[in-house]
């Protein structure tokens, strides 16, 4: 077969597309991805081909995620006041305020694990990786009410986030020995773009530079990537097909020197690319 991958990759959009249009319950979705995963882990003890009910495994996970990445643990919560456990996920600085991805914790001491946006207005900046108390209430960001223009609410949907959160009162925790490896990693990478980009260019410039440069746009303010989208030039601050290209072949290259069979590092690699277009990992 001259694209081992194109078929998976049909399932996968059509698993997407049916969950999408159709309210299925996730419980059934689940009970049947049990039975596809067993009737393929039987097959391949047996040495016969799962083919067929590895494309309905495929199809049924992408289903299941798309159910519960429609779905939040928040609803409850809307418009009441709240206090949120959460660590800082992510961090944009702009004129006069700062905007943080919080990934929550709790929020008034049910444990959840979901992401929301805020803004501060004053005190420190806050590194990613910081635990953080805040205390507010949540609400739905705003829609596009004008058609052709920048749409938040869909924006912030791509990246997760169902819920602004409106900080009334927020205080860091102190013990930040427990920062992750990766936020570590992140606020080495994010300082060193800001001092190489921020210091030597205007705000504007040093905002475009590095959303071209890491695809993140929240770099840049809205009413520049509005005009960006007007413009019809927007693609070009978007992670492009030659770098979901270069990512998936150097995982297929890993895993043939790992010894990984091409007919399983193929659907391997599908399964890693579909999880990062889905925004599993954000």
């Amino acid at each position: 077969m001259k694209r081992p991958a194109l078929i998976p990759a049909l399932f996968l959009t059509m698993g997407v597309l049916t969950a999408y249009y159709f309210r299925i319950s996730s419980t059934a979705i689940m009970y049947l991805s049990f039975i596809a995963l067993a009737i393929c882990i039987t097959l391949t003890y047996a040495g016969r081909q799962m083919r067929r009910p590895f494309m309905v495994l495929v199809f049924l996970l992408s289903m299941l995620y798309t159910n519960y990445s429609h779905e939040s643990s928040l609803d409850g919560y809307l418009d009441q006041n709240v206090q949120i456990l959460g660590t800082l996920h992510k961090e944009y600085s702009r004129e006069g305020y700062s905007t943080y991805d919080i990934l929550v914790h709790k929020i008034d001491g049910v444990v959840v694990n979901e992401k929301i946006r805020t803004n501060l207005y004053e005190g420190d900046e806050i590194s990613p990786g910081t635990r953080i108390v805040l205390e507010g209430h949540l609400y739905t960001p705003m829609g596009n009410t004008n058609p052709m223009l920048f749409d938040h609410r869909q924006y912030l949907l791509t990246k997760n986030i169902r819920y602004m959160f409106r900080t009334e009162y927020y205080y860091t925790q102190l013990d930040t020995g427990s920062v992750s490896f990766g936020h570590k990693m992140q606020n080495s990478f994010n300082n060193r773009l800001d001092e190489v980009f921020d210091g030597g260019l205007s705000i504007e410039n040093a905002g475009f530079m590095k959303a071209l440069l890491t695809g993140e746009k929240d770099s840049l303010q809205q009413e520049e990537y509005a005009l960006y989208r007007e413009m019809g030039i927007a693609h070009i601050l978007a992670i492009s097909g030659l770098h979901i290209g270069i990512l998936t072949g150097a995982l297929l290259f890993l895993m043939s020197r790992a010894g990984v069979k091409r007919n399983a590092a193929i659907p391997i690699a599908l399964i890693d690319l579909g999880v990062h277009l889905l925004g599993w990992i954000s």
